[in-house]
């Protein structure tokens, strides 16, 4: 390093600062990609056909479960007998900075329909 002139150390400081401001640029963008863009787990094709307990083993609790609804419970009598109802899971998204919520829709006990939404 001492055999370079004040000229060339300088070039040198410039474009390593410069490099670095375009690297904390692209990492910044990526993560804020990251934390914009809606879960990759609520997508149909990593769900679809699942029962209800292996969306929970995969996914966790969900925030509201239509079978424990107090005001019309879902249950597989019910949906079998033709009544409109439906099982369906809510998730709230905490993670990320626009506020989704994912709905998992259930019919025969698999996966048939997965939504997202912005609150």
């Amino acid at each position: 390093m001492s055999d370079l002139d004040p000229q060339e150390l300088y070039k040198l400081n410039s474009r390593v600062k410069r490099i670095s401001i375009v690297v904390f640029i692209v990492v910044l963008l990526l993560y804020s990609a990251w934390r914009v863009l809606p879960d990759s787990r609520f997508r149909m094709n990593t769900l679809g056909g699942l029962t209800p307990d292996q969306v929970i083993e995969k996914l966790g609790k969900p925030d509201y479960d239509s079978r424990y609804d107090k005001s019309n419970p879902w249950s597989m009598e019910r949906e079998k007998n033709g009544e409109n109802v439906r099982l369906q899971f809510f998730y709230e998204d905490q993670e990320r900075w626009v506020g989704y919520e994912y709905g998992v829709e259930f019919r025969d006990n698999h996966v048939i329909t997965v939504r997202v939404g912005v609150k």
